[in-house]
């Protein structure tokens, strides 16, 4: 697993799942260990009224989702989300995690983006058939 000794890590952990048990985006988010601290919560919470007063904590959960959407989405861990990401309720129920329930900023991680690329080009890899 990804050390956890930084809250800005972007690095990819390493699940251990059953080899009967293919890989979900529960099980992937399960893994990550910020999700099991008070970080967790943050990034899970509803966002977006914390530019202003925490603008650091604030970029850093849409880096955080930005990410991880990503790498979801290249691991086909988001079910028909693949080019196109739509925020809707199936989404969020595929990103939830027992403990922390659905992401409530989901809109606002895509709608920072809409100056800027969300993907950048040297992150696109055609997915494995």
């Amino acid at each position: 697993m990804a050390s956890s000794s930084t809250s800005t890590s972007t690095a990819e952990p390493t699940v251990a799942h059953s080899p009967h048990a293919p890989l979900t985006a529960t099980s992937y988010l399960s893994s990550l260990p910020e999700l099991s601290t008070a970080r967790g919560q943050f990034l899970y919470s509803s966002f977006s009224s914390r530019k202003q007063s925490n603008p650091t904590g604030y970029a850093g959960a849409l880096s955080w989702w930005r990410n991880q959407l990503v790498h979801m989405t290249s691991q086909a861990l988001l079910g028909d989300h693949r080019l196109v990401i739509k925020v809707d309720d199936d989404l969020r129920h595929l990103l939830r995690t027992h403990k922390l329930g659905r992401p409530a900023s989901l809109a606002t991680v895509i709608v920072s983006h809409k100056s800027r690329p969300f993907i950048a080009s040297s992150q696109i890899a055609p997915l494995g058939t």
